[in-house]
């Protein structure tokens, strides 16, 4: 309520909805499922945010859920909505509090602007949203030591999951998991309609909110599999496979022990210029003495490569085609079944490797891709850092311990 006279209704909010409205933390994520009430609540959120006075920012997956929360919030703050832009899907309230909002198929930048609280919806969806939070929007909410919400339906093991990992390092940080189950206004008949249709799999992540490895998940024994990164060995042969990136993309580096068949390092970067990229890369492959360097050769690849090669770095390329990059990922999924390789154990790299899906096409292939906003890097730098172990000259080995090792 404004006043007598100015009056702001809202939906009564349910026990679940309104404790975690209610939470203090700095950062929270909310894991729901399907129908939970997500959008509902972030409404009132952010309606209640601008009664205050506060500068919010809400940015979601597409242009459509952007504009359909948006008009939800303006027509619910009409009495004092002093200015609204419909083009720019902004508005002003007679409080001074104003929010903006974004999409996250459109390029506006969310940097310059400073928050008290951004609220990213859908953000499961969102392409590469662990880098988009951590570098855009956290700035945004430094100077006013804003807030921030970020929440989703679950969709494997991408960089949501990530932030929703947070909470078990991090201080300020708060993760909420909720199943379609628990909103009060949804009944066991209705879940059991969806449960009979979905597949289990489909049903536990849509409905139940759990992170799920999808049915055409094409890895499995990974976590078995993983062991810490390993200093170089006087003896061993070591080899290296790159996958390129510069912006969007990372560029990811697998080094491998051929001797022990196992994953030492694992490296991935990106935003940063291909010198920086090849210097980084020279240094980590002197460091092992790698005997050979295989990388993607496609685009971007290919003059880096040359550039390697002429400053007489052991580096070939490797086209990933239709054809070629099945085989390394079928090899790395059997060799990783069979429980004949080791890899490093890094966070990231097991997330991919989980979240790694195969479809069929409507010609009866199968495609290997990363899940919608997922990356990887380093599972295509794994599949081509194994197939170059079994691709090197047995008679060169390291003898010496490099002095570049790390410490």
């Amino acid at each position: 309520m404004m006043s007598n006279e100015i009056r702001v209704v809202f939906p009564k909010l349910y026990p679940l909805q309104q404790s975690f409205k209610d939470d203090n933390t700095r950062f929270k994520v909310l894991c729901a499922g399907r129908r939970w009430g997500k959008t509902e609540l972030l409404t009132v959120i952010i309606c209640e945010a601008v009664i205050a006075g506060k500068n919010v920012a809400y940015y979601s997956m597409n242009y459509k859920q952007m504009w359909d929360t948006f008009t939800k919030i303006l027509e619910r703050l009409k009495p004092i909505v002093t200015e609204q832009n419909r083009a720019q899907y902004s508005l002003r309230a007679l409080t001074r509090g104003k929010l903006t909002c974004w999409s996250g198929e459109a390029s506006t930048a969310t940097r310059g602007a400073g928050y008290d609280l951004f609220i990213v919806d859908e953000g499961s969806y969102i392409p590469d949203l662990y880098h988009k939070f951590t570098s855009d929007i956290l700035p945004t909410l430094a100077g006013r030591a804003g807030k921030a919400i970020i929440c989703s339906t679950p969709k494997g093991f991408n960089d949501f999951y990530r932030l929703f990992q947070l909470e078990n390092h991090e201080p300020n940080w708060k993760s909420f998991q909720y199943p379609t189950s628990t909103n009060a206004h949804i009944t066991a008949d209705e879940l059991r309609q969806f449960q009979n249709i979905l597949s289990p799999l489909q049903y536990r992540e849509e409905f139940e909110a759990e992170f799920v490895s999808s049915e055409g998940a094409v890895f499995r024994n990974i976590t078995e599999n993983l062991v810490k990164s390993a200093l170089p060995v006087v003896g061993h042969k070591y080899v290296m496979g790159v996958d390129w990136g510069k912006s969007n993309d990372f560029t990811a580096i697998s080094v491998w022990d051929t001797t022990t068949m196992s994953e030492v390092h694992l490296d991935r970067f990106n935003q940063i210029s291909w010198e920086l990229q090849r210097a980084r890369l020279t240094k980590l492959a002197t460091e092992y003495g790698v005997v050979k360097v295989l990388a993607e050769s496609n685009s971007i690849g290919e003059p880096q490569i040359e550039q390697l090669q002429s400053e007489g770095l052991p580096i070939e390329g490797f086209a990933t085609t239709a054809q070629s990059k099945p085989k390394i990922i079928q090899a790395l999924a059997l060799a990783l079944e069979k429980n004949t390789i080791k890899l490093t154990d890094d966070i990231i790299g097991a997330q991919e490797l989980a979240s790694y899906t195969m479809t069929q096409s409507a010609g009866g292939g199968w495609k290997y891709s990363a899940p919608t906003g997922g990356h990887d890097d380093t599972v295509i730098a794994r599949a081509i850092g194994l197939y170059a172990c079994s691709d090197v000259s047995t008679k060169i080995t390291i003898s010496k311990i490099n002095p570049f090792r790390r410490s």
